[in-house]
């Protein structure tokens, strides 16, 4: 799992620099752009990560989803739904 925490720092530095091609092909862990909030939650408590990149369906970096904004985004959903 460290090793998964440290390749994200990796890809943050690379986003930083701007070299954002530099990322397609190295993404192990992460979800596409299809994926349910459920699903990429479920991912991240599997693989104990509290950000995950999201990837299109040419497995192309698009972003990254964090832990915190998942949760509250979850958590809005369910309360305004009537």
């Amino acid at each position: 799992m460290e090793q998964i925490e440290q390749q994200n720092l990796d890809f943050v530095n690379i986003i930083e620099e701007g070299e954002i091609d530099r990322l397609n092909g190295l993404i192990r862990v992460s979800v596409s752009t299809n994926s349910s909030k459920r699903d990429a939650l479920k991912k991240m408590e599997e693989q104990k990560l509290s950000n995950l990149p999201v990837v299109n369906e040419a497995g192309q970096f698009i972003g990254i989803v964090e832990r915190t904004k998942l949760i509250s985004s979850i958590l809005v959903s369910l309360i305004t739904q009537p």
